[in-house]
């Protein structure tokens, strides 16, 4: 086994903007985004790789490597521990290692800590697949770290060196030493590129002076205090004021990046403290912030209920001659009207404002706001409202990872009434449920509405379909927990939505292992062996049968077995053991392998306990079901297994044998 390589490494890499990003700039939207710079796949590391400072990495003892060196060395190494600050780059600056990995056509697969697990990380029971490259991020906090850690992860480096298969950690200075980590001559040492690199190595530099950008005492200022991540997220905020304004003076791109990369405190503060910005012209601002690049007469309409959301007075109007009207409201806050359309002047100013007001008020008002914004996309046209709820889901999932606070995504349930909307909450739900900063509360949540009778079933129907998502990719075991509990739902529909989420989970070779092992548990719960059968009988029709997951799994076998057996005679469940024992036979023939494989099953099935002869009985009837004598010339290929299975059920008749 080769020796761990440690590396301390910062690096440099932003992949979302949550500042200063202009809807009309972005096509693609936000929540796919957050949802997309979760994988691990060869775009996602190219697009790493366009923003990525170059940095060499010095071993102790031995002569520097640049990032091929390094990756070379995971390329020979079961694994490679990268260690450094949080903030300094250290996730991304290991996705840029797996670069030559997934060239290779290696898959990449992302280990996700699963919180729900009792006590610390103890680095037990990690994932080793043949010819895979793992990727785990060790926890933050140092508290939540197992002291052997660093020794598990070394033991389990000989299955992977059997497997051709390599893990690279990434992990702080603290938690590593926590974990008892330790060094060695594979340890690497880093140190950050400057504020100035991360610049210059922005795809900003194309279209910008960057040594002009840099000459500002301003910008030099801020880079100099700056963490890498803070650079990158500056220099992506450069970028779209560039995309919005191309003939802007360096001073007014400085002046604008840095108001939106501070959130405009300063400005927001003071112009909230102006009292000539009375109550009509503050609810204006609010709107148009939720509702930038809306048609301003749209924003203008929905003043009068905004109002009664936030200010408490049920008779207040925002309308009429005396009050200001659209264009004295438009400036007064800044904007232009253009097509009809609302937009601020100041990048980045409509996330700053909510931000700003999420901050400076008190929790009677942000559940106002967010409870009129969710209200804004019930009714009216499917396609209006989905726009709408596009939009609000956006501007929430922003102000609730910026302050780390997701209450505001609890008003999404409303919109779980809505089946045009359905995919928006899921999109939510699942950039918030897989991120860093809220993603264990929103989990958690989801955990609550799954194992709670009272949540209304069209929730539970969406929150079927997140666990089915990308979601499961990152947290197998926390999605199929929350399935399993919708599977012992009294709602048809609900119950229908996870045997459809199942079968989408089934589509993911790399879930397959872990989904049947949890289906084979449910079939022996009484509250939700119905669902698993529907599941089992619904996988048994699919390109992959049960089965030959199963083969590699001998717990799994035998449950299935025991649980295929326990109701193979019970009446009430006639047509699901009709419907999962024709599929089997159909699956065996494929191959002599699947022939075997099906006659083994079946055979085991009598055998399971006492009573076999009436399992037989049962059996044979279904072996002459799905193979009538009368149609055996007409299919030879099925009279030949189902006399090659109905002999093995002979031989082991306990009648027969007596």
């Amino acid at each position: 086994m080769s020796e761990t390589a440690a590396l301390t490494n910062y690096g440099q890499y932003a992949g979302i903007n949550y500042g200063g990003m202009h809807t009309h700039r972005h096509e693609t939207r936000l929540l796919s985004r957050l949802i997309v710079a979760q994988r691990l796949d060869r775009g996602r590391i190219e697009e790493v790789l366009e923003r990525f400072a170059p940095r060499t990495y010095r071993p102790s003892p031995g002569p520097e490597l640049d990032r091929a060196g390094a990756a070379a060395l995971l390329a020979r190494s079961p694994f490679v521990v990268v260690v450094g600050e949080h903030g300094s780059g250290v996730g991304t600056a290991a996705e840029a290692l797996l670069k030559e990995s997934s060239e290779q056509g290696r898959r990449l697969e992302r280990i996700r800590i699963d919180e729900e697990q009792t006590g610390r990380f103890t680095g037990a029971d990690l994932p080793a697949e043949r010819g895979v490259i793992y990727l785990l991020r060790l926890p933050r906090q140092s508290s939540l770290i197992g002291p052997h850690v660093a020794e598990e992860i070394r033991g389990h480096a000989v299955a992977l060196s059997e497997l051709d298969a390599h893990l690279l950690v990434t992990t702080t200075p603290e938690v590593w030493r926590a974990a008892g980590g330790f060094g060695g001559p594979h340890v690497l040492e880093a140190t950050p590129p400057s504020g100035a690199e991360v610049l210059r190595h922005h795809p900003v530099n194309k279209a910008v002076d960057v040594d002009a950008v840099l000459a500002h005492p301003k910008v030099a200022d801020l880079l100099d205090r700056a963490s890498v991540a803070d650079a990158a997220r500056f220099a992506w905020i450069l970028e779209d004021v560039l995309g919005a304004r191309a003939d802007i003076s360096v001073d007014q791109l400085v002046t604008d990046a840095l108001g939106a990369y501070r959130g405009w405190r300063e400005v927001l503060g003071s112009w909230f403290d102006d009292k000539q910005n009375g109550l009509r012209e503050r609810l204006f601002l609010t709107a148009a912030a939720m509702l930038e690049g809306r048609p301003a007469h749209q924003i203008l309409d929905v003043l009068d209920e905004l109002g009664k959301k936030v200010s408490g007075l049920p008779g207040y109007r925002a309308e009429g001659l005396a009050a200001a009207g659209l264009h004295a409201l438009k400036e007064a806050v800044d904007a232009d009207i253009e097509d009809g359309l609302l937009r601020f002047r100041k990048p980045g100013y409509a996330e700053a404002t909510l931000s700003f007001l999420f901050g400076d008020r008190e929790t009677r008002f942000r559940t106002g706001l967010w409870n009129w914004a969710v209200g804004l996309a019930v009714g009216g046209s499917r396609q209006e409202a989905q726009d709408l709820g596009n939009r609000v889901a956006e501007m929430m999932v922003k102000i609730v990872l910026r302050h780390h606070d997701p209450a505001p995504l609890y008003e999404l349930k409303r919109w779980a009434d809505e089946e045009h909307l359905h995919d928006v909450v899921i999109r939510a739900l699942t950039a918030a449920a897989i991120s860093e900063e809220v993603g264990p509360q929103v989990r958690a949540q989801l955990y609550d509405w799954a194992s709670t009778d009272s949540t209304d079933a069209k929730l539970q129907r969406v929150i079927a379909r997140v666990c089915a998502g990308d979601m499961a990719e990152l947290y197998p075991r926390i999605s199929l927990t929350r399935l399993m509990h919708l599977a012992g739902r009294r709602d048809h529909a609900v119950r229908e939505e996870v045997v459809t989420a199942v079968e989408n989970l089934w589509k993911r070779p790399q879930l397959r292992d872990r989904t049947l092992r949890a289906v084979t548990n449910w079939l022996g719960d009484p509250s939700r062996r119905d669902t698993a059968w529907r599941i089992v009988c619904r996988l048994a029709v699919s390109e992959v049968h049960p089965l030959t997951v199963a083969a590699t799994q001998d717990g799994t076998c035998r449950d299935l077995v025991r649980a295929f057996g326990e109701v193979l005679t019970d009446p009430e469940m006639l047509a699901a053991t009709d419907e999962f024992g024709a599929a089997t036979l159909t699956s065996g023939l494929g191959s002599d392998v699947d022939r075997e494989r099906t006659r083994r099953f079946f055979v085991d099935v009598v055998q399971h306990s006492s009573g076999g002869s009436r399992r037989i009985v049962r059996l044979q009837r279904l072996l002459y079901t799905w193979q009538p004598s009368a149609e055996d010339v007409d299919r030879p290929d099925r009279r030949d297994l189902r006399d090659h299975i109905g002999e093995a059920l002979a031989h082991v008749d306990p009648l027969g044998q007596r």
